[in-house]
């Protein structure tokens, strides 16, 4: 991909396909797995999933127009939103996204990532290039 564009990869640290959860790498402990069933239930390709990592803080407008976006894709979603971060969404946006999509707070990622119904992930990653 470097040879095409300007990036720098970044890959996992481990297995997508394991079964072995102790293999992953997480800051936050799991607070419930809702998002299994919510994803089971989902067609293969059809959900795009959003998660800008433990560190990464988004202003409110632009978690606002990001929630636009995601609903004008006509694709089923799975954002994940820190519980820091969950007073920065618009008002009631969780319940306007009701059968559309699904907002959590933490997620295995690699379980995700792995999963028949993801189609897309969209993420944020900073670094500089000038330094080498």
């Amino acid at each position: 991909m470097r040879s095409r564009w300007p990036i720098v990869t970044i890959g996992p640290t481990f297995l997508l396909d394991s079964q072995d959860k102790k293999q992953s790498i997480s800051m936050f402990e799991p607070k419930g797995d809702a998002y299994q069933e919510w994803l089971e239930s989902r067609d293969p390709k059809s959900v795009v999933y959003v998660s800008f990592g433990s560190i990464a803080s988004l202003k409110k407008e632009q978690m606002a127009e990001l929630g636009h976006a995601l609903l004008a894709t006509g694709h089923h979603f799975l954002w994940v939103v820190r519980s820091t971060e969950l007073d920065k969404l618009p008002p009631d946006f969780a319940n306007t996204t009701a059968g559309k999509g699904l907002i959590v707070e933490w997620c295995h990622q690699p379980e995700v990532l792995a999963h028949k119904a993801v189609v897309c992930f969209v993420t944020w990653v900073e670094f500089d290039l000038s330094k080498g």
